[in-house]
């Protein structure tokens, strides 16, 4: 808006007007630089991000909240090692702090197996694990181990959700072909994988907004004219950057929460700001 609307000012849009090149000729290779500018945030996001988000995370958990070395995330599993007990986590869902199939490998001072305990579903409900279908084994003195299932069972452990949280591999952490695998392995053991899938769809969509708000800047700087000045324009830019922002966000929450499909969670913004673009470079005056 601001190269166009310099141009407007000097009457250059006029003459290139008055020697036949139409608008829609005068926005293909600004459309041109949005698109290199979404390829390259895109593969910035596939090859320097998942690695530099990682060793941030890394750094603040173990160097700034202090937080053990002794867990760490291998194979699409989470390993975490606590006070008298090792934790083999499948997949968890932060926002529910639920954890889906649960084993803990219960040790004594020897780091002798005296108890393990699998368990489909795990959720902190008042201070405590609240364990969903699943079964105890508990060693006896003659060296057997005695099984007892249950439905439901209240268990006090002193590891808390917040003790396992920081050996999580988030999303930002990985590159989509890995998201996609990761995914891909969750639903075939039977787990949730809403949260992945709207990360997954949000890591293509996002980097588009290069493209989606390009469009609609160069539409409304080549429709007005030279009305509004420079300073309506940076206004009009900050404002359409910021609700789009707003937008994504929360139509991605949506998808988190289960009220849209990860699909168009992800893509609502882009589909919504994209339509509303298209509408403008259509009605272009040449």
């Amino acid at each position: 808006m601001l190269c166009l609307g310099i141009l407007y000012r000097n009457n250059e849009i006029t003459a290139m007007k008055s020697c036949g090149i139409s608008m829609n000729q005068l926005a293909y290779p600004f459309l041109l630089v949005c698109l290199l500018c979404s390829l390259l945030s895109f593969s910035i996001d596939q090859k320097i991000v998942p690695h530099a988000s990682e060793v941030v995370n890394r750094i603040w958990e173990l160097q700034i909240e202090k937080k053990p070395a002794e867990s760490f995330y291998l194979n699409e599993k989470i390993w975490f090692r606590g006070s008298n007990s090792i934790y083999n986590i499948q997949v968890y869902q932060k926002d529910k702090k639920v954890f889906e199939g649960v084993t803990i490998y219960f040790l004594d001072k020897d780091f002798n197996l005296v108890k393990r305990l699998d368990a489909k579903r795990a959720q902190w409900v008042d201070g405590k694990w609240l364990f969903h279908n699943g079964l105890i084994q508990i060693k006896d003195p003659d060296g057997s181990f005695r099984t007892t299932r249950f439905s439901v069972e209240l268990i006090d452990l002193p590891e808390k959700p917040s003790d396992l949280e920081h050996v999580i591999k988030n999303s930002e952490e990985m590159t989509v072909a890995e998201i996609s695998n990761y995914i891909n392995k969750i639903k075939t053991e039977g787990y949730n994988a809403t949260r992945y899938e709207v990360d997954l769809h949000a890591k293509i969509a996002f980097p588009l907004v290069s493209v989606i708000l390009g469009r609609i800047g160069i539409s409304m700087a080549l429709g007005k004219g030279n009305k509004g000045g420079l300073a309506g324009g940076i206004g009009i830019s900050i404002a359409f950057s910021f609700f789009y922002w707003v937008f994504f966000g929360f139509s991605v929450s949506m998808g988190y929460s289960g009220l849209l499909p990860p699909f168009l969670a992800a893509w609502l913004a882009n589909i919504t700001f994209g339509l509303f673009g298209a509408y403008l470079f259509m009605n272009i005056p040449q």
